[in-house]
């Protein structure tokens, strides 16, 4: 059972290390050359500016700044409901004690 579920796997073809050698390796690496400029070849796509790249970025800065405005303004008032609270928890804390004598 396990040799018949495990033959779906193995490829019997496959090629060893041994059956490789220097040239096919090379050869391997000359096409993949050869694909890469092809493709920049026929790219019609032009590389980005400086002037893009350093408006990209001001926009980039522009939204991270604005979210730790955000971020900040966000922290002062959880704060100021903890602070709130704490002293929610103090006055309660000073009623019970008054009021319950």
């Amino acid at each position: 059972m396990i040799g018949n579920f495990n033959s779906g796997w193995v490829d019997v073809n496959i090629e060893i290390t041994s059956d490789i050698n220097v040239l096919d390796v090379c050869q391997v690496n000359t096409d993949k050359g050869d694909l890469l400029e092809n493709e920049t070849e026929n790219d019609t796509e032009t590389l980005v500016t400086n002037r893009e790249l350093k408006e990209a970025l001001n926009v980039l800065r522009r939204g991270v700044q604005q979210r730790s405005i955000r971020f900040e303004k966000h922290y002062e008032y959880d704060r100021f409901i903890q602070e709130l609270l704490h002293e929610n928890i103090i006055q309660s804390k000073i009623d019970d004690y008054f009021l319950s004598k």
